[in-house]
């Protein structure tokens, strides 16, 4: 499974990683990011191996 860190760029700088993970779950963690070209937030989920396998 991905975990990312706060402030880590991620997509090529496209998202920077804010703050704890949002929550965790049997499919994974959930990230909030923000868009700097934008300044919005997204809610981004990495998938857990067994997930990703499927």
């Amino acid at each position: 499974m991905i975990i990312w860190q706060l402030g880590q760029e991620i997509n090529n700088g496209r998202f920077i990683i804010q703050g704890k993970p949002l929550g965790r779950g049997s499919f994974g963690i959930n990230y909030k990011a923000l868009e700097p070209y934008t300044d919005k937030l997204y809610a981004i989920k990495t998938l857990n191996l067994t997930m990703q396998m499927r």
